[in-house]
């Protein structure tokens, strides 16, 4: 390709911008990055002989749907499918051909089973679909319906009403589900696990018979709920007196203008809390109420606090007596959505110097996220150094992207030392928007397990990724987008380019 050629404008995702887990909106069959990335297959067990058979009949389904006589046999086949192997079969197909995918079509071949998900990346999908699914009510335990804007609560709760046998209700994206869906579930749905509510109209006092009458509720998420505030959350927790939830230990109450007000009563009924996200909320002093003896903190093995107003002070005092975390995201501290940028970021050099120490002692460690920090580095990478080379290399996912003082000899980091001679773990490296370039493909490529690394708006060339990819040979997904020294075409086909 001619350097000369018009190069686009290089587009920049705004941290804090909606992602795949909360943006009804994004198309669910699509994989974990929202631009293209370049995939490959490497080497692992050989696919059963089902999975072929359902690659091959997925391959060639608009073939065989265009020849009438072939596709009156392939419909009495479908009825022949173990139940088991039905909600995989769906999968592949929606992933594959979702526009032929009609409502009768569903209805009559994939309405059977355990498990059933629907979404709104399937235009044959109405009304009349939803309230099919009560035709599964003899063995349906795990419901997925995500992003019906304009689908009636109405008709939820009818379908909800409908299945008593549900553990997993998911209805994340469907605006319109409100206080009758919520009713339903805490009427007819007495073996529910997990719910999730995320970016609907349920309100915060409509959640209290749910909770009060689903005794075997694991998880509860409510991310960007509309009209929730300190003041309509105080109503649920006036309903929720002297009500224990002990079996409550996942918590997501991301995108939602609630303070410690609210949070802390909450998690003094949930004592046995394993996973926690406040991210995106008000929340100031989780240290308060978070890591007494007598509360949650020890148990807690999920902690996300990224885009909170909390201080450095406040950060550290919540974090240093967690020593059970698994994965810690600290994303853009103390930005919120009235406040970004330099002026409010709260994590410096030396708090992550301090984080650095108590990271150190956390054995479980896994997973750390420190993207779009602004002021880390910005006197001196020292602190990047140090948090790499003693927590980083460690972990088995690292997202530093948007860190925008990162260099590529901060990454030297991840080579094995006499201090800790060991491969890094690291499977997935996440470092867009960031500085580094060519001199780090050494360095990167020294992570022999690595499989997933996010190189977009960087400064990598053809000649340093390939190199990674020669170093890396688990690497599977590779994001490059808007590198401008990597030719256009090449970006989502780096693993092809060059005979690699």
């Amino acid at each position: 390709m001619s350097s000369s050629r018009a190069r686009p404008t290089k587009r920049q995702r705004t941290f804090g911008a909606a992602t795949e887990d909360d943006d009804p909106n994004v198309h669910l069959s699509q994989g974990r990055y929202q631009n293209p990335v370049s995939t490959r297959s490497v080497g692992g067990p050989l696919p059963s002989l089902t999975t072929c058979c359902a690659r091959a009949f997925v391959k060639h389904l608009e073939k065989l749907s265009a020849d009438q006589y072939a596709w009156e046999a392939v419909l009495g086949w479908l009825k022949l499918i173990p139940e088991p192997l039905v909600p995989k079969l769906f999968a592949m197909l929606k992933a594959a051909h979702p526009t032929l995918l009609k409502s009768e079509f569903i209805v009559c071949n994939f309405m059977r089973g355990r498990i059933l998900s629907l979404t709104s990346d399937l235009p044959g999908v109405g009304s009349h679909t939803i309230q099919s699914i009560s035709r599964m009510a003899p063995s349906l335990t795990e419901l997925h319906l995500n992003g019906f804007p304009k689908i009636s609560d109405e008709v939820f709760s009818s379908t909800v009403a409908s299945l008593p046998l549900l553990e997993v209700l998911d209805v994340h994206g469907c605006n319109r589900v409100g206080a009758l869906t919520a009713e339903a579930t805490n009427s007819h749905c007495p073996h529910l696990s997990s719910l999730d509510l995320s970016h609907t109209s349920v309100t915060p006092v409509s959640l209290a018979g749910v909770l009060q009458n689903c005794g075997r509720l694991e998880t509860l998420k409510v991310a960007g709920m509309k009209n929730w505030t300190d003041a309509t959350f105080e109503k649920l927790m006036t309903a929720l007196v002297g009500t224990p939830l002990p079996n409550i230990k996942k918590l997501k109450f991301s995108q939602l203008p609630l303070s410690d007000n609210s949070v802390a009563p909450l998690l003094d009924l949930c004592r046995n809390l394993r996973s926690l996200d406040v991210s995106f909320t008000l929340v100031k002093n989780p240290h308060k109420y978070l890591v007494l003896e007598e509360n949650v903190g020890q148990t807690l093995e999920k902690l996300d606090m990224s885009c909170t107003p909390l201080t450095s002070s406040s950060l550290f005092a919540t974090v240093k007596h967690l020593s059970g975390l698994r994965k810690v995201l600290l994303g853009a501290m103390g930005s919120t959505g009235s406040s970004a940028g330099l002026t409010a970021a709260t994590m410096t050099n030396e708090t992550l110097d301090k984080l650095t120490t108590v990271f150190m002692g956390f054995r479980h460690l896994e997973t750390v996220s420190l993207v779009g920090n602004v002021k880390l580095g910005l006197s001196s990478t020292r602190s990047l150094r140090n948090f790499i080379a003693e927590v980083g290399r460690r972990c088995k996912k690292l997202n530093m992207s948007s860190l925008s003082h990162l260099k590529s000899s901060d990454l030297e980091s991840l080579f094995p030392s006499e201090s800790d001679p060991s491969t890094s773990p690291l499977r997935v490296l996440i470092l867009n928007n960031t500085s580094i370039g060519d001199d780090a493909a050494p360095f990167i490529g020294s992570c022999e397990e690595l499989e997933e690394l996010g190189a977009a708006s960087t400064k990598f060339t053809t000649d340093g990724i390939f190199a990674i990819i020669e170093s890396c040979k688990k690497l599977q997904n590779l994001d490059v987008t808007s590198c401008r020294q990597i030719p256009i075409l090449d970006r989502r086909r780096i693993f092809g380019v060059g005979g690699i």
